[in-house]
């Protein structure tokens, strides 16, 4: 049996409804579903492991993949995209507020500014005749 099975089979929660011919009945997903699948899919979770959260009210049991992936097509596919919008628009703010950091990230990765660090060693004394020397 493999590791899949084994979570189907084992501690499945009891369904809200019994309901006969449950599997035929059309899965409509909690906003607490897809919540947690839209965490998932930022994550980089695939489905194959992203259904194992979520199950059927009237059967207990999880849906299959490819039901998951029709049913939470939404939220698999825009989920970068939000945390993308979400952390350009914290960036975008931090600028607006003049805040350090951001003025130097924007600065860096935008702007194409770099910093470098130079070492300039100054050139040895020109020595013109031998009464300047020391030696």
């Amino acid at each position: 049996m493999n590791d899949l099975a084994k979570v189907e089979a084992e501690a499945l929660p009891e369904p809200a409804v019994v309901v006969e011919d449950a599997d035929k009945l059309p899965f409509e997903p909690s906003p607490e579903d897809r919540q947690r699948v839209k965490y998932l899919a930022i994550a980089g979770t695939p489905a194959s492991i992203m259904r194992m959260v979520v199950f059927s009210p009237y059967s207990g049991r999880m849906l299959s993949e490819a039901d998951f992936k029709k049913v939470f097509a939404r939220e698999i596919a825009i989920a970068d995209a939000e945390v993308n919008v979400n952390a350009v628009s914290g960036i975008i703010r931090a600028i607006e507020e003049e805040k350090p950091w951001a003025l130097t990230f924007w600065a860096r990765t935008k702007m194409g500014w770099i910093e470098t660090q130079r070492h300039e060693v100054a050139p040895a004394p020109v020595i013109l005749n031998k009464e300047q020397s020391e030696f």
